[in-house]
């Protein structure tokens, strides 16, 4: 603005004619010179101003960068490199003075506030510094995995302690880190003795496959022996997953197999002998009882002689404890089977015998007249019996007799039955004969043929032990007497066959007088008449 000034006073006084107006140029150019002078103190004091305010700036600036400003305020470090460059000096083409003097002061404000940060930034480096130390060791997949819980608090403790960096927050930073330094603390006791326990672990189980013979254990128990392997691999694989409780268990059961295993292949080495010799005899008593076996129970007895074969072939190798373990199996199923032979050679003598003992008593041709199918059913079944018996089925022979015994019972039960009935009848038909003789002569005189020639009949079915058909005449015999002493009719009378009298049911109607009353005489003679 004062150059242009200046420049317009210039050109004023040149367009001005001297010769007419000398005094007018001159105070023109006085004028000129008084402002061109003043313009020229304005640019010195701008120049002052700027070189010194540069000056102060370069020495903050260097004081900061001493300290490590770039690192813990990046964002105002940053803008003061901005300045820097902006108010490098007048070589810059189109540099602005009075611009640049804003700039160095707004540089020297952001410079001298942090510069009253330095104490609460130190306090954040040695914060910073102390936990650097103590978590140079820090494995955080480990921690993860042995202290998950301090893990996750200390992961919250530095996500606040960056956070709160990043915002130049020097005192809360500090005290995040702070905190992160003593949880570090606390989890690292956690996590040593964590590792101390999976280390002793690690110890015992390399100690203890030390002490062992792999090559026999791997020939005397092969099965046994890939369970340890693939246990020895899951602890590895647990220790560098850094599950340590679940690495020290697994130590620990791998250890304990190991001593397991070792024991029985000393035990099925010591025994080896003892044990064949045991089954061969067990093999050799059941083989006596082949076909009894073979008849009863054929799966049993099949997958037992596959199992010996297959311990023959196990005895010629070095698999101790595979023959040991398929020695007991193979022991419980011959001692089953033993007890089954025993059992069953019992069960058949004391069917045999329930069924002889009854079968004795019986009357053969009793049973045949009046049970028919079911004697047949008993012989039937006797003689399956003793065919089952002959070849060695025994335990269909065991059926056989218990259903012939069945039979036999059923069938004597029946002719008991007969033999009770045919008896009650008999008295029956005595006591009405007896008591209602007079009625029967007077109104059942035919019946009482018919009767009595039926009891003839069943007297002769009795003597014949035909007990069935004794019993079917004597119903019929029964039912043509009086079971009772009064009868009604169907013409409306009532018999009473003890006195053998019959009379009208209905008092009022004919043949009673219509209900008229007489005197003891009167109806004496109506009645001997």
């Amino acid at each position: 603005a004062d150059l242009d000034e200046i420049e317009a006073l210039r050109k004023k006084a040149e367009t001005t004619s001297w010769l007419l107006h000398p005094g007018k140029v001159s105070e023109i150019y006085a004028e000129a010179g008084r402002k061109l002078s003043a313009a020229s103190a304005k640019v010195d004091t701008v120049k002052h101003n700027y070189e010194a305010l540069r000056k102060e700036f370069g020495e903050l600036k260097a004081e900061a960068d001493a300290r490590n400003l770039s690192k813990y305020a990046h964002a105002a470090w940053k803008r003061v490199e901005q300045i820097d460059q902006s108010t490098a000096g007048p070589q810059q083409s189109g540099f602005d003075p009075t611009g640049a003097i804003r700039e160095l002061h707004t540089g020297i404000r952001i410079l001298e506030q942090q510069r009253n940060n330095f104490g609460a930034i130190k306090e954040y480096e040695s914060a910073h510094q102390a936990y650097l130390k103590v978590a140079k060791n820090l494995n955080p997949g480990e921690w993860k995995k042995v202290a998950p819980k301090i893990e996750a608090t200390l992961r919250s403790s530095l996500a606040r302690a960056n956070s709160a960096a990043a915002t130049a927050q020097w005192k809360r930073a500090a005290a995040a880190f702070r905190d992160a330094v003593n949880i570090l603390r606390k989890g690292s006791a956690e996590v040593m003795s964590a590792r101390k326990d999976v280390r002793a672990a690690q110890v015992r189980l390399a100690a203890a496959m030390a002490r062992v013979n792999r090559k026999e254990l791997a020939a005397g128990a092969a099965s046994a022996w890939t369970a340890i392997l693939d246990k020895q691999a899951e602890f590895t694989a647990a220790l560098k997953g850094f599950r340590y409780q679940e690495a020290v268990k697994t130590a620990d059961e791998t250890i304990a197999l190991l001593k397991k295993v070792q024991s029985d292949v000393k035990e099925a080495k010591s025994r080896r002998a003892e044990i064949l010799k045991k089954l061969e005899s067990q093999y050799a008593a059941l083989t006596a009882r082949d076909e009894l076996l073979a008849r009863n129970w054929p799966t049993e007895w099949h997958a037992a002689k596959t199992k010996y074969k297959q311990i023959q072939t196990l005895a010629k190798g070095q698999d101790y404890v595979a023959l040991l373990e398929a020695a007991k199996k193979l022991t419980v199923d011959f001692d089953a089977l033993t007890v089954k032979v025993g059992g069953i050679s019992g069960e058949l003598s004391k069917a045999k015998t329930a069924f002889e003992a009854l079968y004795k008593g019986a009357d053969p041709a009793v049973l045949l007249f009046n049970t028919p199918k079911l004697w047949r059913q008993v012989t039937n079944r006797r003689t399956e019996a003793l065919t089952a018996e002959k070849r060695a089925a025994l335990r269909d022979a065991v059926t056989a007799y218990g259903s012939a015994r069945k039979a036999l019972i059923q069938a004597v039960d029946t002719v008991k039955n007969l033999t009770a009935e045919e008896k009650k009848l008999r008295t029956q038909i005595t006591r009405s004969q007896h008591d209602f003789r007079r009625g029967i002569n007077v109104f059942s005189a035919r019946k009482r043929t018919l009767a009595k020639r039926l009891v003839t009949q069943a007297d002769a079915a009795e003597q014949a032990r035909n007990h069935r058909n004794a019993v079917r005449l004597l119903r019929k015999a029964a039912a043509l007497l009086p079971a009772t002493r009064f009868e009604a009719a169907a013409d409306g009378t009532v018999i009473d066959y003890a006195r053998g009298l019959i009379w009208v049911a209905d008092g009022t109607g004919p043949g009673c007088l219509k209900g008229e009353k007489l005197d003891w005489y009167t109806a004496r003679t109506l009645v001997s008449k």
